[in-house]
């Protein structure tokens, strides 16, 4: 008996294709007007309510040192940054800033902040 004889034939016509279940189409280029403009809402609200050293560096300019250093995080916090070799490093406590003379070495000024705190945000003005 031959392989023909022993298996009945089915045409491509009778067999039933899956269907792929219905999805969205994926949305393409950038957002409407008005998912931009309710993002950036969300987002002025959401600067508006951060502390003075969360915000960016630009807005920290318009305030006063005195204000700065009020503000300033002085619990001791955990910091994490990945190290040369690709490693997390880890640390808690307190991160002194200084800024120093450039003539004499002399420390000009101190802050003692959370060890989490990025020393570009705790630059000190002078």
């Amino acid at each position: 008996m031959s392989i023909s004889q022993s298996m009945p034939y089915i045409s491509n016509h009778a067999m039933q294709p899956r269907r792929k279940s219905q999805c969205h189409p994926k949305k393409r280029g950038g957002k409407s007007k008005e998912e931009r403009e309710a993002w950036l809402t969300e987002q002025a609200e959401i600067e508006a309510n951060q502390l003075n050293y969360e915000k960016e560096i630009k807005h920290q300019l318009e305030t006063s040192l005195e204000t700065l250093w009020q503000d300033a995080p002085i619990e001791p916090k955990w910091g994490i940054k990945k190290n040369s070799d690709g490693k997390n490093t880890f640390w808690f406590g307190f991160k002194g800033h200084l800024a120093v003379t450039t003539k004499g070495q002399y420390i000009a000024s101190r802050l003692m902040t959370s060890a989490n705190l990025s020393d570009s945000k705790a630059a000190i003005r002078k």
